[in-house]
């Protein structure tokens, strides 16, 4: 048996009392479509938090952008440039 993972995790479950958000959020989905939105969160929360914390803001600085003393300023305005599409693509069930 190898150690490499094979990307299923099966039988996962979202405490409600744990997680009320995430919990709320999945249950207003129809459940064959509530893996996609697992991994849609999931892939915009670690967006969120490479471009958040310091360390990962090289990869926001992409292209020719002036490498002066300090980068962060750009990094966090690409940082919420990035968010705001990424949250703009997630369907919210009340925005009507």
């Amino acid at each position: 048996m190898s150690d490499e993972w094979d990307g299923v995790i099966a039988k996962l479950k979202v405490a409600k009392a744990v997680y009320p958000e995430l919990f709320s959020d999945l249950s207003g989905v129809p459940q064959r479509e509530r893996g996609e939105r697992l991994r849609l969160l999931a892939y915009v929360g670690l967006q969120v938090i490479r471009l958040g914390r310091p360390g990962g803001a090289s990869s926001a600085q992409e292209g020719p952008a002036g490498q002066g003393e300090q980068g962060s300023p750009s990094a966090e305005e690409m940082a919420a440039e990035r968010k705001g599409k990424l949250l703009g693509s997630l369907k919210l069930g009340d925005s009507k």
